[in-house]
C-alpha cells in the first residue's frame, strides 16, 4: 500500500510533558542502543535530558550527535561524581510536569512513557510503575512484580505492606510527578537506588502499577553494574553504606 512521506519529527515540545533523564559515564559501547530506544517511544512530548558525569571515553561525541541531530535532546556535562549527582542536575534542568529515569545500558519498551503517563493520569498519582524484565544469560526474568491490582491506586501505606516480601528497590522503572522529585534530590551515597527510593516512595500519596514489564534492566551488556560492585564491596564497606541510608532516611523525615 502506498503511504505519504514518513519521518522523525524534530519539533520539540515547548513545554515537555515528561523528562527522560539518563546519566552517563563511558558507555560507548553501549549508551547509543538505550538512546535509541528513548528516542522510539510512541509518547510525543518528551525531552530526552542525558548527563555527562565526566566519561573520559567517546560518550561525549556520540551525545554531540545526538543533540545536533533531536532537538528533544539535551545534554550537560559535569565532573564525575557518581550517577546520583549527574541525574540531580538533570533533575535541575528538567522542564516535564512528570520524570522518567533510565540508565545508560538499559532499554525501554516503545510505549512505556504512555502507558506509564496514561495511568498516572487516570488514577492522579504521584508516582506509577512498571514491572521489569532482568537480562541475563538465561533469558529474560521477570522482577519488580506486585500481587497487586493493576493500574488502581493504592497510598503509601498499602503499597509499602507488599514492598517488603518483594523489594527491589530500583529508580528506574517508574514515572514521578517532578515536583515530588525536585523535592527530594538523590541521596550522594554508594548505590543510591537503596537510600532514595524507600523515601520518594513514602512522600507519595498515591501508587499505581501494570504488570507489563515495559523496562529492560540488561545484566549481561557489561560485565559489572552498579550492583555487582555493592554487593563485593567488604562487609565494613556495606555496613558504612547501610548507614548512610539510615542517615538519609533520617535527615528527609
Amino acid at each position: 500500500a502506498e503511504s505519504g512521506v514518513a519521518e522523525l519529527a524534530q519539533k520539540r515540545p515547548v513545554q515537555p510533558e515528561v523528562s527522560l533523564i539518563m546519566p552517563a559515564y563511558n558507555a560507548q559501547d553501549y549508551i547509543a542502543r538505550s538512546i535509541d530506544t528513548a528516542l522510539a517511544q510512541s509518547f510525543a512530548d518528551m525531552e530526552l535530558i542525558i548527563v555527562n558525569d565526566g566519561s573520559t571515553d567517546q560518550t561525549q561525541q556520540i551525545l554531540e550527535w545526538y543533540r545536533e541531530r533531536f532537538p528533544q535532546v539535551k545534554v550537560f556535562h559535569k565532573e564525575n561524581g557518581g550517577q546520583a549527582s549527574a541525574r540531580n542536575m538533570g533533575v535541575w534542568h528538567s522542564a516535564g510536569e512528570y520524570i522518567a529515569l533510565m540508565d545508560n545500558d538499559d532499554t525501554l519498551r516503545p510505549d512505556m512513557i504512555e502507558r506509564l503517563h496514561a495511568s498516572i493520569l487516570k488514577n492522579d498519582c504521584d508516582i506509577a510503575m512498571t514491572s521489569v524484565y532482568q537480562i541475563t544469560n538465561e533469558g529474560y526474568e521477570g522482577i519488580s512484580e506486585y500481587p497487586m491490582a493493576e493500574n488502581t491506586p493504592v497510598s503509601f501505606d498499602e503499597f509499602f505492606e507488599l514492598y517488603i516480601g518483594y523489594a527491589y528497590p530500583v529508580i528506574w522503572n517508574k514515572l514521578y510527578r517532578a515536583s515530588l522529585v525536585k523535592d527530594h534530590p538523590f541521596a550522594v551515597v554508594t548505590y543510591e537506588d537503596n537510600a532514595w527510593t524507600p523515601v520518594i516512595l513514602s512522600y507519595a500519596e498515591k501508587i499505581c502499577y501494570i504488570n507489563e514489564h515495559l523496562y529492560e534492566y540488561d545484566r549481561k551488556i557489561r560485565s559489572t553494574t552498579a550492583i555487582h560492585t555493592s554487593i563485593s564491596r567488604p562487609e565494613e564497606k556495606q555496613l558504612e553504606d547501610r548507614r548512610e541510608y539510615l542517615m538519609f532516611f533520617l535527615t528527609q523525615g
